[in-house]
Parts: C-alpha cells; sequence; structure tokens
C-alpha cells in the first residue's frame, strides 16, 4: 500500500500535470480495467504524482485508476488522504464514503462527513456533496435531516428538491417523495424528463396500500413506544446475573477507553471475589461491540478486554439469526418496522436481540447516543429488564453535527420505557439532556469516568519514542503534551497554532502530540511546513499515556465539546497541570487556579490568551509543582474505579418502573 502523502508533489512552484496525461488518466479512470490492467495503470501515473504540482482533476483520476486495482488493505485510509488533498472533489467524498460503508463503519463515515462539512445551509455545493456522501453511506436518516433543514432554508432550490425526490423514490417511498414533490407548484418551469416523474411518482403515492406500510423515518422511535407499557421482570437486590455493555466499536476514545476499563475491573472483581462495586456477581461481564478493523484502528481496545478474559463479540462477525427465533409471535408487528429500517441496521438489531437472549441478560448498559440506536431496540425486543444509556458528551442538539433527525423523539419516548435510566459522565451532560429532552431534574444519572493509578512505566516502543523525540530536542528543559483524537473537535490545528507562537519565545519547549483522526495527515503536513518537526512532535497512539504524562510539565487540551473527558482526569491523577478550554465537565475535573487553568471559553479560545496562559505556567516551577500536587491529591479522591463501580452497580439495581 502506497503511502500517497509521501508520494504527492507539494512544491507549488512545480511545473503542472501536462492535460494530455491528466486526459490519459481520466479515460482511463472511466474504463472497465483488471487488475492487472489497472496496477500497470496506476504505475504509469505515480512518477507524475512525484514529479507535477498537486492537481486535484489528475490525482482523483489517479486513485480511481488504484481503485480498480481491487486492494482492500489501507483503502478507507488511502481514500481518507485523496479526499484530504482534494477537499472540493465530490469523487473524492463519495469514495471515502463508500469505503466507510465497505468496512462497515457507517457511524464514522457519518462523524467524518459531519466534521468536514460544518458549514453547509446556506452553500448548494457543500449541500450537494454531504448529500451524496450520506448516499454513498445508505445512512438514510441523515439525508433525510439534510434535506429537511436544507430545503427549509432553501424553499426555492429545484435542483436539490428534484434530487431527493429520486433518492426516495429509488429506496421505495414514493408518498414522501410526492409531498416532497408537491412544493413544485408550477411545473412548467421544470424539464419533460422531472415532469414525468414527478407525475409518475404522485400516480403511485395515491395507491392506497401503500399508506399502511411503516414509516422508515420512525420506525426505530414506534419499536420502542410499543414496549412503553411494559412489565420488566425483577432483579434481585443482592446480587447481578449477566451484564453486557455495547458501543459501536473499540477505537482509541475515551468513552471505549472507559467501557473496557469498567468491564475489566468488574472482571477482576468477579474472578478474585465473586463481587464488584459492593455486589455479587453471579456471572463476569460480557462486551458486545458491532465491529473491529485492525485497518482503521476500531479494534485498539479489544486486546485489553481479551487480555485480561473479558468475553468479547463482534456483530458483524456473527451469522445473522433467523428472525422467528429472536422475535416471537406476541411481536410479530415489530418485523415490519424493522422490514423498513436500512438492512444494516436492521441486521444488527435481530443479531444483537439474540445475543441478549442467548446470554438471559439482566442488564444491558449501552454507550454513546449512536449505540442507544441500535441496542436500545435490541435490548427491549429481547426483554433485557434493566437498560441504561450512557451519554459521553454534550447532547446533538448543541452538537448539530451529531445530529439524527430521530434523535429527539426516539430518546424521548425511550426515557419513558419501564426498565430504562439515562446517565452521563458529568453534570454539565446530564442537565443539557435533561433540558433537550424535557426531563425532570435529576432524570439523568451522573457516574463519572473511572481512573487507575497512573502507571508511569512504558513498553520498549515508548522508550524508543522518548529517546528519540529527547534525541531530536536535546536544547528542550519543559514538555507540552496533548493526547486526543485528531478531529476538528479537538482542534488540533489551533493546539499546533498555540505551539507554534509559544515556541517563538520559547524555544526551550518541546510539544507533543498523540492520536490519530479524520486531521492526522493535515497536522503532520503542517508541522512539517512550517520546519519545526523537532519540536512539535505527532506521535500516533499510545496505550501507555502515563508514562508520557510523567515526562511532561502541562497536559494542553483545547476541545470544543466534551463531556467528561479521561485525558484531562488521567493527567490529574498523574500530577500533572493542565490548560484547557470548558468543554463539558471539563471544570468539573480542574479546579482552577489550584490544579490547572480554566481559558475563558470554549467556543473560540483566543490564541493570545492560551499562549500567555501556558507562559504562566511553564514560567514558574512552584506552581507547576503546587498544582500538580493538588491535582493529584483531588482527583484521587473523586475518580477511583471503586467509587465509580459502586455508584454503576447501585444504578443497576435500581428499580425504574
Amino acid at each position: 500500500m502506497i503511502d500517497l502523502i509521501s508520494a504527492i508533489c507539494r512544491d507549488v512552484d512545480a511545473d503542472p500535470v501536462p492535460d494530455a496525461l491528466v486526459t490519459r488518466a481520466t479515460a482511463l479512470a472511466a474504463r472497465a480495467l483488471t487488475p492487472e490492467e489497472a496496477r500497470a495503470a496506476w504505475a504509469e501515473m505515480v512518477p507524475a504524482l512525484r514529479l507535477y504540482r498537486l492537481d486535484p482533476e489528475f490525482l482523483v483520476a489517479s486513485a480511481l485508476i488504484y481503485e480498480k486495482c481491487r486492494e482492500v488493505e489501507g483503502m478507507l485510509v488511502f481514500w481518507a488522504n485523496v479526499q484530504m488533498l482534494c477537499p472540493d472533489s465530490t469523487m473524492a467524498l463519495r469514495m471515502l464514503m463508500r469505503w466507510y460503508r465497505r468496512m462497515k463503519m457507517v457511524y464514522e463515515g457519518v462523524k467524518h462527513l459531519s466534521d468536514i462539512h460544518v458549514d453547509w445551509t446556506d452553500d448548494a455545493v457543500v449541500a450537494e456533496r454531504k448529500f451524496q456522501g450520506y448516499v454513498e453511506l445508505h445512512a438514510i436518516d441523515m439525508v433525510d435531516g439534510l434535506m429537511a433543514d436544507f430545503l427549509a432554508a432553501h424553499p426555492d432550490a429545484l435542483a436539490m428538491r428534484l434530487r431527493y425526490v429520486k433518492h426516495l423514490v429509488k429506496l421505495g417511498r414514493v408518498s414522501d417523495a410526492s409531498q416532497i414533490g408537491a412544493a413544485i407548484i408550477d411545473r412548467r418551469t421544470i424539464g419533460l424528463a422531472a415532469q414525468t416523474l414527478l407525475a409518475e411518482v404522485d400516480r403511485l403515492a395515491s395507491d392506497p396500500s401503500l399508506k399502511s406500510l411503516p414509516n422508515p423515518t420512525t420506525a426505530l422511535t414506534d419499536i420502542v413506544a410499543s414496549f412503553v407499557p411494559r412489565v420488566p421482570r425483577a432483579l434481585a437486590r443482592d446480587r447481578l446475573g449477566p451484564m453486557a455493555f455495547y458501543t459501536g466499536q473499540l477505537g482509541p476514545g475515551g468513552a471505549e477507553r472507559q467501557m473496557s476499563r469498567l468491564a475489566v475491573a468488574m472482571q477482576d472483581g468477579f474472578h478474585t471475589s465473586g463481587h464488584s462495586g459492593g455486589v455479587r456477581l453471579l456471572q463476569p461481564p460480557k462486551v458486545c461491540v458491532r465491529h473491529i478493523k485492525q485497518a482503521t484502528n476500531s479494534d485498539f481496545f479489544a486486546a485489553i478486554l481479551t487480555d485480561n478474559g473479558v468475553d468479547l463479540t463482534v456483530l458483524n462477525d456473527v451469522p445473522l439469526p433467523d428472525s422467528r427465533a429472536v422475535v416471537d409471535e406476541r411481536q410479530q408487528g415489530l418485523m415490519a418496522l424493522l422490514s423498513v429500517l436500512p438492512e444494516d441496521v436492521m441486521h444488527s438489531i435481530l443479531k444483537f436481540a439474540a445475543y441478549f437472549r442467548r446470554n438471559a441478560t439482566d442488564v444491558a448498559y449501552i454507550w454513546q447516543d449512536g449505540g442507544v440506536l441500535i441496542g436500545a431496540p435490541a435490548a427491549l425486543i429481547a426483554g433485557v429488564p434493566r437498560i441504561v444509556t450512557s451519554f459521553r458528551g454534550l447532547p446533538p442538539n448543541i452538537r448539530p453535527e451529531n445530529m439524527r433527525p430521530q434523535y429527539p423523539q426516539f430518546q424521548k419516548t425511550l426515557a419513558r420505557v419501564p426498565g430504562v435510566t439515562f446517565s452521563a459522565n458529568c453534570v454539565a451532560t446530564a442537565r443539557a439532556y435533561e433540558e433537550w429532552l424535557d426531563l425532570d431534574l435529576g432524570a439523568v444519572r451522573v457516574i463519572p469516568n473511572a481512573v487507575p493509578d497512573t502507571q508511569p512505566l512504558g513498553a520498549p516502543e515508548d522508550e524508543a519514542l522518548w529517546a528519540e523525540v529527547l534525541r531530536r530536542s536535546p536544547d528542550c528543559t519543559q514538555t507540552v503534551l496533548g493526547v486526543f483524537r485528531f478531529d476538528p473537535n479537538k482542534r488540533p490545528e489551533l493546539w499546533i497554532e498555540v505551539a507554534t507562537r509559544y515556541l517563538e519565545t520559547h524555544p526551550e519547549a518541546r510539544f507533543v502530540m498523540f492520536g490519530m483522526g479524520t486531521e492526522h495527515a493535515k497536522c503532520a503536513m503542517l508541522v512539517q511546513d512550517r520546519g519545526l518537526a523537532d519540536r512539535i512532535f505527532i506521535c500516533g497512539v499510545t496505550r501507555s499515556v502515563g508514562y508520557f504524562m510523567t515526562r511532561s510539565d502541562v497536559v494542553m487540551h483545547l476541545a470544543r465539546w466534551e463531556g467528561l473527558p479521561n485525558v484531562v482526569i488521567e493527567a490529574q491523577m498523574a500530577g500533572v497541570p493542565v490548560l484547557a478550554t470548558p468543554a463539558g465537565g471539563t471544570d468539573e475535573i480542574v479546579d482552577h487556579g489550584e490544579t490547572g487553568f480554566i481559558l475563558s471559553q470554549a467556543d473560540d479560545p483566543p490564541v493570545a490568551e492560551i499562549v500567555e496562559t501556558l507562559g504562566r505556567m511553564l514560567s514558574d516551577d512552584a506552581l507547576l509543582k503546587r498544582m500538580g500536587a493538588q491535582a493529584k491529591v483531588r482527583a484521587a479522591a473523586r475518580f477511583t474505579i471503586d467509587s465509580v463501580l459502586r455508584k454503576t452497580m447501585s444504578l443497576f439495581l435500581e428499580d425504574r418502573v
């Protein structure tokens, strides 16, 4: 697999790609090539990619040729890099989303699409690109939400309206298509083909048999609503049976780290004493995820679970069960609702419901909004008596790039189901969900993240990495650390900008960044182009965060939105002062002026303020030492695993009827 980033010429003064070569690449990209022919054509294009100035048309055509080689390994990263280099190319975006779908990573694709196109409502070109991306992902609900917002803002956008009508017709949703098309009052203003399409849609929509079909956009909510009057079986108050954790994947994120940590702690408690959090366990916990892929790092915490003996199931690797064995005769009305869902969603729900039934699950602990959409209906169908959701960040109404059209009504309906309890990892998140869903104060329970004592030891590869950092920056006496996903929410570019500005007057500092994400390659190029590769180190991911924290003076975290960020807790537990935005529950961890500094705002923190505050911290060794000591004491009292396990088990056994 070629390293595309290193293969691309980034010299803006280089010669342009010859027109004849662009024409040839475009023609080859349009042809049906065998893998052998494609490899030969790709080999012809690579020298030109290295030699000539970056030309998006030529790069995308060359990438489409490489696509015909029928490689699988690394193709998601390949197209992510093409899309980053050609951000205005709809084809590059479509191919990237296609690979997210092929890798069964639709949720991650939706997140990526939201990250790169945050502001789109007033830009028809960007809205069209986002529409195409969602279509490639088969993210039906996201298409609906985007078009509802866009057409409300631009009711006269005929081209987009007609494109949406065609999309709905392809899905068989002719009634919805007819409603969208009805807004075009004077059909003489559109072409003959469009007039014919709308007339046929109206004819089909008048068929009375279609009116009895379930609505795909409300099917998940309708499934949950059918269980509002349920009477869940009672659980014993002094012991707990089978528990199942569920989330989408096991990538290197804070939620995945926290879920894995709790599962391992419960597993250890079961085998050492038969108890966890003061409750007797009849069985150890199980973990179920929708998918994991080594190529995309979504298996990051899988080894930690399996090495500690935690039972891990990957839904995508499980055969599809017979629906008749999952949905019993009394629930047959649910099959009509399931059948109108996207195929991957329906299959995941059936697989997960079968998993719950097979294990006679007592408690389903379902993490993050996307996981709840799959996990909650599956748990209800399987008759799981206790369902606890865990929200890990601010709700989608505050983070619109995470919003799906069915979320509000779905969550409000789920909150009414007996045996269901919502939880969050900080007060800020809990209050935000309660306000969004019109819930009573305290309806969303707060269980903070658990963080073990920071381990200062690293693996040999960590020691080698740190030795290389020291070798390349021998004159540096202070280290600022960042550990986060490289995406717009965590703002790695702002982090690099702060580092750049600080280094202008403080060459004795080094900045070390850990993490991966959609902006990783862009940030690596940014640091390289600024000539700061020996002062700002971008190091990928590590499982030994504590090793690097104990070698740092300050942890800097500049997120826009957060729940209760694990890395900030870990820094405080390690005795490292933190400089952070007041995102989510961050100021519930850091005591401003005592264990670190909280910036004035999370939305748009001024670079000058960050640089000035960082300078104040790094210029006062006594302050850093005092803050670090206070941080360690206060964090240890708030975020121990034992206290969090006790709160979790209490919530599992609490009546909610």
